[in-house]
């Protein structure tokens, strides 16, 4: 739906216990179709971090001229690249040190450098997909993977390429061949969805998870 997002706080606290804990290295991707052109710049992928409770914010967009933009530090850069609709693409986001990067399909989009010392886990992390903030068209997120370290190009293409295969009729609930190595079964942490916005809110309720590997 249009408008739509979906939030998702990290490092968070419940009970004096820290449920997920990423420091200043890892990897979120995320497959994304983009339904319609926007009437103006729109967000796709984001994150606000910091080592207090004042956050640098960063992230993807795609334009009305569809073409990609980044944000760095709440300012947006200049364009790169185009996109089309109804297109399915990966983006990620990755912080390696003090250094956070974009990507779409593996190509960088451009880094910068932030104000973080790296001597300890980050205070504040919020992932947001779809409308943060800014209104946009509609766009599926499917297959969201967090991994608390930098991927390079060759990883991120195999995750790509091991999306779930969708099950035709009832079937037996067994695991389909070519869904990757036995690893890949170990990594139940791994969080995917594929849904419309309207309903990432409540996937993500039950299916984010962290792959440390």
């Amino acid at each position: 739906e249009p408008d739509s997002r979906a939030m998702w706080p990290v490092n968070t606290w419940a009970n004096n216990v820290r449920h997920i804990s990423l420091s200043h290295n890892f990897t979120l991707v995320a497959s994304v179709t983009i339904e319609e052109a926007p009437s103006e710049d729109a967000p796709l992928l984001g994150a606000a971090l910091g080592e207090t409770n004042s956050p640098l914010t960063m992230g993807i967009l795609y334009t009305a001229d569809k073409e990609w933009a980044t944000i760095f530090k709440s300012k947006k850069t200049t364009k790169s690249g185009t996109w089309e609709p109804k297109k399915e693409y990966q983006v990620a986001l990755m912080l390696q040190g003090n250094k956070i990067s974009v990507y779409v399909d593996g190509k960088s989009l451009g880094e910068e450098e932030l104000p973080l010392t790296g001597e300890r886990p980050l205070e504040y992390l919020r992932f947001c997909f779809g409308a943060c903030g800014i209104k946009n068209s509609p766009v599926t997120v499917a297959n969201v993977f967090l991994y608390n370290r930098p991927l390079n190009s060759t990883e991120m293409n195999a995750i790509k390429e091991r999306k779930p295969k969708e099950e035709k009729g009832s079937g037996d609930g067994e695991d389909k061949k070519g869904s990757g190595d036995g690893e890949d079964k170990k990594r139940s942490g791994d969080g995917s969805m594929r849904e419309g916005m309207s309903r990432v809110l409540l996937l993500l309720l039950g299916m984010w998870g962290i792959a440390a590997i």
